[in-house]
């Protein structure tokens, strides 16, 4: 089986079936939760650079954002939480020498924590800081709006 193969392999049998046990939704390359007023969203990034014949590299990013319309003012308000890779290089490489059920026993412990992890941080804290920044520079009267009015909702329920 060649490295395309075998990533196709990863997602359908690994990588999607965790997030969807965990409540998330696929769409495209991206699965995405709602938890009270945040969405935790991951994605697949594949490496489109550096690449080698029947090598495939990708690593899976998972941030959270408001749960706001999403528009180019508000994006970047979110924060990228984990990075799941195993290499230095920071990607999860498959090659023809790589052993697939190791990497599918690796790759769901890494997710599981990367989960945990989100659940037991205080990015909420960070997020709210940002947004607070933002609705005072941001000169659109709509993205403020919705800005204010999720701040007030996170606020009403700390």
């Amino acid at each position: 089986m060649d490295a395309a193969e075998l990533k196709k392999q990863l997602i359908s049998q690994v990588i999607t079936p965790f997030f969807k046990e965990n409540g998330f939704t696929k769409k495209g390359a991206k699965y995405s939760k709602k938890i009270n007023h945040v969405i935790v969203e991951a994605d697949i990034q594949s490496q489109r650079f550096y690449t080698e014949e029947n090598v495939k590299s990708f690593r899976i990013n998972i941030g959270i954002y408001p749960d706001i319309p999403e528009n180019a003012k508000t994006r970047f308000i979110g924060i990228r939480h984990h990075t799941v890779f195993f290499e230095e290089s920071g990607w999860i490489t498959i090659d023809s020498h790589t052993n697939i059920e190791e990497l599918k026993s690796e790759l769901a412990t890494k997710l599981d924590d990367a989960l945990l992890a989100i659940e037991e941080s205080n990015d909420l804290d960070k997020l709210i800081i940002r947004a607070e920044a933002m609705s005072e520079i941001i000169r659109d009267g709509k993205t403020i709006e919705m800005l204010n009015g999720w701040l007030k909702a996170v606020r009403g329920q700390k």
